[in-house]
């Protein structure tokens, strides 16, 4: 697994491997699950909870965490539709403006867009990975959330106030 910037996603002794249901969680189809698995741990920093191989050599699926309770699973499928990574696209909580950055550097020729800041007060970077899925990692902007500052119920508040959304 790749290097991780502390902090958030909250990653307690243990998180890679602990199990527990799965009330929902995304499944990505691969022609190749070992070699997307690999490309999640190696450039995204992401844990492999288990994988299962297919008895030839080849392997059947990979279950991967990004934290407790964000899951992900790349489930192999030969024939793939036209085009099934499009419309769908999986968000990650990052810590903050450092982390982006330093996912966007080991995910150089992956990025499409970012780290830039959004209409909705976030950071976000977005990567492709080898089989074209969308994934966006995303902090909340400095300015919105201070360290001892509002909480995050307090910040949804003012943002509704002040936009005049409910």
């Amino acid at each position: 697994m790749s290097e991780h910037i502390s902090g958030y996603p909250p990653r307690s002794a243990g998180w890679e491997t602990k199990v527990y249901p799965m009330p929902s969680f995304p499944r990505l189809l691969s022609p190749d699950p070992a070699r997307a698995a690999q490309w999640y741990q190696d450039v995204l920093g992401f844990a492999n909870v288990y994988s299962m191989a297919d008895g030839r050599g080849g392997m059947l699926f990979s279950h991967l965490r990004w934290a407790l309770f964000a899951d992900l699973l790349i489930v192999r499928e030969i024939t793939l539709f036209p085009s099934p990574t499009e419309g769908i696209v999986l968000t990650f909580g990052a810590s903050g403006p450092e982390e982006l950055s330093a996912l966007a550097d080991r995910a150089a020729g992956w990025v499409t867009s970012g780290p830039a800041p959004t209409a909705w007060n976030t950071t976000e970077v977005q990567v492709r990975d080898l089989d074209g899925y969308r994934l966006t990692f995303t902090c909340a902007q400095a300015d919105v959330m201070q360290p001892g500052g509002e909480t995050f119920e307090e910040v949804m508040q003012r943002l509704r106030s002040d936009s005049g959304g409910t």
